[in-house]
């Protein structure tokens, strides 16, 4: 039988603000508890500490709840990482430190809280069940088993998702202070039999504490570009598991931007080898280098209302300036769902700007010239401002890239720079031949080297975003479109949004090599359960 703890601070839950009750009835002043537990480290339980650990089961509870050696032996095996203890160093006599235990918590993972499926360890279980909470007599109530708690549930927050959903235990009425101070819930008296005493079933959700960014691309000040929300996962992405993908629109519909880009460390069986690799990289980036230091990650896009989409530019490039500034590599490779994406640093600049290479695929067009009279009267509802400006002879090219996601129309820069920000009624723009987005763009006309080659807007209602500020992605489309129309292979591109934002394009045999600026505006965690 699993021998579940009360714990063993007696006066942990009813301490009073300034003093405590120390051992055998000293009272003991709060400062003097503070400084104790700062004296004190914690850390797993060795083996050859089991004897130890015992003695102070023993001493802790009755004969008929107190686990014996053995089943404390199978614990620390079986479950060592669950399985912690508080030390205090002390002199030997060789005047050398030796930690001494003065208290411990283990627990197993099972499926189900019952006592026989806490018998036994289940590597996968996705319940933390803990069974002992206990401190040696001589330092009962000097806020130990306080401290230790705290630490025990800090340090499992803080590990790798591993499948870990919540922490339980069965406590004693006089103790239920003591864990919802410690912020586990009760919930009820519970079935479980152990001893003769009638127990609690407390349990508390694992807070996984998950790095989140928000990082606004393609510009260099903060408040302009196209803002996108970056969340580091910690354990692996199945893109059939149902209930991952659920909570990633769910943080995604929290951040409620035009992007979410999720990243993680991709592993052997990721997948991500599923993606197109690129025939012939841009020589710079390319993997020609053996001794060129590299990361690879795989990356999910969601946007603000949960829709998943293949491939987005500017949620690239966040992430691509979050993770270097956590990693010395020269290079990220990037596996998104269809394809696979080279990142290299171009230029840092103090703080949390840089400047980002992205190696996208070039996305051919389809001409849909038989469509084009569709396309004008959705363009007319969508855009009262270009009534009486757009006509047939306006509409200069349409196409629909390759994989069918975005609606390409070039116009004249007088009938672009008549669309406006105001009136505009984006679900018209409902045409079943695109799935993704609308570019409209024009050719600019100047001189001046410092101007741009083509301006654009983007629009995706069908994917939740209206009007997206900058869409890097887009330019896998357009740029190659006015490479071959200006007969140039770099050219600079603006997204005429209310936040604006430029990209810089260089357009290969095979792929488009996009580069700009990120900066790094908040940062902190995300802690939406995965339930």
């Amino acid at each position: 039988m699993a021998t579940i703890s009360g714990g063993s601070d007696h006066c942990s839950g009813s301490n009073s603000q300034y003093l405590e009750v120390g051992a055998k009835g000293k009272i003991v002043e709060k400062n003097e508890s503070e400084k104790l537990t700062s004296q004190i480290n914690f850390r797993q339980v060795a083996p050859a500490e089991i004897p130890a650990c015992f003695d102070i089961e023993q001493a802790s509870y009755p004969e008929d709840e107190a686990a014996s050696k053995t089943v404390l032996q199978y614990r620390q095996h079986f479950a060592e990482k669950y399985f912690r203890c508080a030390v205090v160093a002390e002199d030997n006599e060789d005047n050398h430190d030796v930690d001494q235990i003065v208290g411990f918590i283990c627990a197993t993972r099972c499926r189900l809280f019952t006592a026989e499926s806490m018998s036994t360890h289940d590597a996968t279980g996705p319940v933390l069940a803990i069974h002992s909470i206990v401190v040696e007599k001589h330092y009962r109530s000097r806020g130990i088993a306080t401290a230790m708690l705290q630490n025990y549930i800090e340090t499992m927050n803080s590990m790798p998702f591993d499948g870990v959903e919540r922490i339980v235990l069965l406590a004693k009425v006089h103790l239920l202070p003591f864990y919802l101070k410690a912020g586990f819930a009760v919930l009820g008296l519970s079935d479980i039999v152990h001893g003769k005493e009638s127990w609690y079933h407390l349990e508390r959700s694992k807070e996984i504490a998950i790095h989140s960014w928000v990082v606004d691309s393609f510009t260099e000040i903060p408040g302009n570009g196209n803002p996108a929300a970056v969340v580091l996962y910690p354990g692996q992405f199945m893109d059939d598991d149902d209930k991952l993908i659920h909570w990633c629109r769910t943080v995604a519909r929290e951040f409620n931007l035009s992007e979410t880009a999720f990243v993680w460390e991709k592993k052997k069986d990721d997948g991500g080898e599923a993606c197109e690799v690129l025939e012939k990289p841009l020589q710079e980036l390319s993997m020609a280098d053996s001794n060129e230091v590299f990361e690879e990650y795989v990356i999910r896009y969601f946007t603000s209302n949960g829709t998943e989409v293949d491939l987005c530019g500017h949620a690239s490039l966040a992430a691509a300036a979050v993770l270097f500034q956590r990693t010395a590599s020269e290079k990220l490779i990037f596996y998104a769902k269809r394809d696979k994406l080279t990142m290299a640093p171009y230029k840092y600049w103090s703080g949390k700007r840089i400047q980002i290479c992205m190696e996208f695929p070039c996305k051919g067009l389809i001409e849909t010239m038989k469509d084009n009279d569709i396309i004008i009267d959705m363009l007319l509802r969508a855009f009262p401002n270009l009534n009486g400006l757009l006509g047939v002879e306006e509409i200069i090219y349409a196409g629909v890239d390759e994989d069918n996601n975005d609606l390409l129309v070039e116009i004249p820069l007088r009938v672009f720079e008549a669309i406006g920000y105001d009136s505009i009624c984006h679900s018209a723009l409902d045409w079943a031949g695109y799935q993704r987005g609308v570019i409209l763009c024009s050719v600019l006309e100047s001189e001046d080297d410092n101007e741009p080659d083509f301006v654009s807007r983007f629009f995706g209602p069908k994917v939740g975003i209206d009007e997206d500020p900058v869409t890097g992605s887009a330019h896998c489309v357009s740029a190659p479109f006015f490479a071959r129309k200006l007969n140039k292979t770099t050219l600079l591109a603006e997204q005429r949004s209310q936040r604006c934002g430029r990209i810089k394009c260089e357009v290969q045999e095979n792929c488009v090599v996009l580069t700009g600026s990120a900066v790094i505006t908040l940062s902190g965690n995300s802690l939406i359960p995965f339930d």
